[in-house]
């Protein structure tokens, strides 16, 4: 019998859900194990996530065109490499502040209320760039912009960068932690499975990613829409979107498990490495640390022999505070590679919109649209692979760890950035306008694209998609399931610094975004990340192995004897500790 679905589970009536004893210490380790049931109080903050980012991709979709655009209804006439750059600016301030955010989560003011403060800040940029957006003079379809739009334009995406950044690492980690911790079995037509929550973890995240693409999907397609009229109407719906946004987050508030902050963890995590490094370089003979162990200094910030009292007393931390920041050092080790992954998704986000303003389209179709392919692939991908995919892969009992998957994704990623540099040089070489370099305006006004069709852009669309589903989705889903409860939002945080500093090299890199050297910028992304897959194959692939020794220990520690009135000897040791942390297995 293969693993029921989730509507199966959903079927209350001859269901009988048996809590496993956590004082025993051991469950049928043996028996399969499958996703649980999502509760109520995830699918609120979903559905929030849905709002939120209709506001942001919908608002965002129109801004290369706002910027740079030569279409009507006109635009604030910036070069191509300007509101490249700018687009750059606004993702890395966007990925930079959920520092902010997690800070304010865990010292001030908890999840729950972090998200409302910064919703409405969010709101309050949506607000200003709708205003500063309104037109001065209309000649005919072609609106004139006041001295206030570009400075405001600017203001409004950093005020925007803010909220959004404030919410993106709280959000995802705050849905997770409705999730039951402790696995539990599950009896169903006279079998036995124990729900996983890894399994029900990985489930949610998938819907809360396909939440994040509709949202995208149905935001992009709206606020285009509105773009062909004014620029404002596009920006105003983001702005009443996150009216509905709040409203839908505020709705679930009895329901929400909510964790009183306790402090920043951020500064406690500092105080546990400058202690331990110290140590280490005082005294480093003070303890013997096995071979291969990951961050060895923390071995310091625990008590060591002969300490004096006055060391011991600047230890401010739980015992097990150093091997839970092992955990998160090692869990953050693969995020500096994942920076050149995020080189290639953002340029779906600005250099891919001008690419098919540059080729043949049908009428209906507007260049800064035909990015919804992304959204629509995997609004159809990832019901797939959650439903069918890694189900099969789980039945078959075929290990596909998380670093395998975002090494699939790195590769992904590479080879949209190869295509679209082929495509690339395949608009420069079909006239009339090839490279774009020597046309005069009166020749770009007559006909501003090359003969070919737009539908040949599709390829690397479906290939950045797949990759996220990889990649994306596979790191953050690692970031959670390998961080203590006390730091996901920090681990959340640090997952998100990835895209800012891409965004950071895209900002370097602007100047390149311009013709006729498109083509070798797209072939420098592709390249960079192909190299990066190799080299996060070979620095990570461990990471899997290590993953997997440690689940199947768990397993066994967990699977009761022969006999089956006593539990399996407990293994000995940190790594069964971890291993306990790790499998969320109690």
């Amino acid at each position: 019998m293969g693993q029921p679905s989730q509507a199966t589970l959903n079927e209350k009536t001859d269901e009988h859900i048996v809590r496993i004893p956590t004082e025993d210490g051991f469950i049928k380790g043996t028996l399969p194990r499958i996703a649980g049931i999502v509760p109520l109080a995830a699918w609120f903050i979903v559905v929030n996530e849905f709002c939120e980012r209709f506001a942001f991709y919908g608002g965002s979709a129109v801004f290369q065109n706002y910027v740079s655009g030569d279409e009507e209804p006109g635009s604030l006439e910036k070069s191509q490499s300007v509101a490249t750059a700018l687009s750059n600016y606004f993702t890395f301030f966007a990925y930079f502040t959920p520092l902010i955010g997690a800070v304010v989560a865990d010292q001030y003011l908890g999840k729950y209320r972090t998200i409302l403060v910064f919703s409405v800040i969010y709101m309050l940029g949506w607000i200003v760039l709708t205003i500063t957006s309104i037109p001065t003079s209309t000649d005919g379809d072609f609106h004139t912009y006041g001295a206030a739009a570009f400075p405001g334009y600017i203001a409004a995406i950093t005020i925007i960068g803010l909220g959004t950044g404030g919410i993106k690492s709280v959000v995802s980690p705050m849905c997770a932690d409705q999730i039951p911790k402790e696995a539990y079995t599950v009896t169903k037509n006279g079998r036995q499975y124990i729900v996983d929550p890894d399994l029900t973890v990985q489930h949610l995240y998938n819907w809360f990613y396909w939440a994040i693409n509709v949202g995208a999907m149905v935001g992009q397609v709206v606020c285009v829409k509105l773009e062909r009229n004014a620029f404002w109407q596009a920006y105003l719906v983001p702005a009443c979107m996150f009216v509905l946004s709040i409203a839908i987050f505020v709705a679930g508030t009895k329901r929400y498990k909510k964790e009183v902050p306790e402090g920043s963890i951020i500064l406690v995590a500092w105080k546990c490495i400058r202690y331990g490094m110290a140590r280490r370089n005082a005294n480093p003979t003070a303890v013997s640390v096995p071979a291969g162990t990951n961050f060895k200094f923390l071995e310091w910030s625990e008590p060591i022999p002969g300490e004096s009292p006055s060391e011991a007393s600047k230890r401010t931390w739980d015992a097990n505070f150093p091997k839970e920041l092992r955990q998160t050092l090692k869990a953050c080790s693969i995020f500096p590679l994942m920076s050149i992954y995020w080189v290639c998704y953002s340029q779906m986000l600005n250099n891919f919109i001008s690419q098919a303003g540059q080729m043949k389209r049908p009428h209906w179709l507007d260049n800064d649209l035909v990015s919804m392919l992304d959204p629509i692939a995997l609004v159809i991908l990832i019901p797939l692979f959650d439903s069918f995919i890694y189900p099969f892969l789980t039945k078959h009992k075929i290990e596909f760890g998380y670093i395998k998957r975002i090494a699939v994704g790195f590769l992904l990623g590479a080879l949209s950035m190869i295509y679209a540099s082929v495509l690339q040089k395949k608009i420069y070489e079909t006239g009339p306008n090839f490279d774009f370099v020597d046309r005069t305006e009166e020749e770009l006004d007559l006909q501003p694209y090359n003969n070919i069709s737009v539908f040949l852009q599709f390829p690397a669309y479906l290939l950045i998609a797949l990759s996220e589903i990889f990649a994306s989705i596979g790191s953050l889903e690692y970031s959670y399931t390998h961080a203590p409860t006390k730091m996901k939002c920090l681990i959340s945080a640090l997952a998100l610094l990835p895209n800012a500093a891409a965004s950071l090299i895209g900002l370097f890199l602007s100047p390149l975004a311009k013709d006729p050297t498109l083509t070798w910028m797209y072939a420098g992304a592709g390249i960079a990340a192909f190299i990066a897959t190799i080299a996060f194959w070979f620095l990570y692939r461990k990471f899997d192995d290590e993953d997997l020794a440690l689940k199947r220990a768990a397993v066994a520690a967990e699977t009761s004897s022969p006999s089956g009135d006593t539990p399996a000897p407990a293994y000995v040791g940190k790594a069964e500790a971890e291993a306990d942390e790790r499998v969320h297995v109690r």
